[in-house]
């Protein structure tokens, strides 16, 4: 498998589940809006998603067979796609959805088995649910891929138990966090 390209640079946020990384993104956002840049996001989500109500029009028009359906008001819009199977989209048809040209990076959640440039985070409190890492996070810490180690626990600990050289970031310091990926996102530019 080929590693995932964009016209913009693409950084996945990933996890176990339970590990924070909604909360990261939503701390995230507003400072590298404050450093002037335009951020979309794309997150896997493991239920059925659906945005509309039984009764409204647009529900109504997707129930009689359109898709897409766009929902546009004046202050949001809404594309809502039905798919054929029930199977996860694969990330390059959503990335496709969105306009280059408008932002400065795509921020991903999940998807952490996909070749792309990403984040791996971990706390304390996962550590300890998980009494053994599994192969599965070793390998997704350990895959070129992977940048940095987002955690809460201390760096060279961090690197002993996953087994890693890679960076470590401590996740209680946001700024840190964000100076990394403005970094990664002027290295990126410098690329294209």
């Amino acid at each position: 498998m080929s590693k995932l390209r964009f016209a913009k640079p693409i950084l996945g946020i990933s996890a176990l589940s339970g590990t924070g990384k909604t909360e990261l993104l939503t701390k995230l956002i507003p400072l590298l809006k404050q450093q002037g840049l335009s951020v979309a996001v794309i997150k896997h989500a493991h239920h059925n998603v659906d945005i509309d109500k039984p009764g409204k029009d647009s529900y109504r028009l997707r129930e009689a067979g359109a898709t897409p359906v766009v929902l546009a008001s004046d202050q949001r819009i809404a594309l809502m796609i039905e798919k054929q199977s029930p199977q996860a989209s694969p990330l390059e048809e959503l990335l496709q959805l969105i306009n280059p040209a408008s932002i400065d990076l795509v921020l991903i959640e999940g998807f952490k088995e996909l070749d792309y440039n990403k984040l791996f985070l971990f706390r304390h409190e996962i550590k300890d649910r998980y009494k053994a890492i599994d192969e599965t996070v070793l390998s997704v810490v350990n895959a070129a891929s992977t940048l940095a180690i987002v955690t809460d626990i201390e760096s060279q600990t961090m690197q002993m138990y996953l087994e890693t050289e890679k960076p470590v970031l401590d996740i209680n310091n946001t700024n840190d966090v964000l100076q990394y990926i403005v970094n990664y996102i002027n290295t990126e530019k410098d690329h294209e």
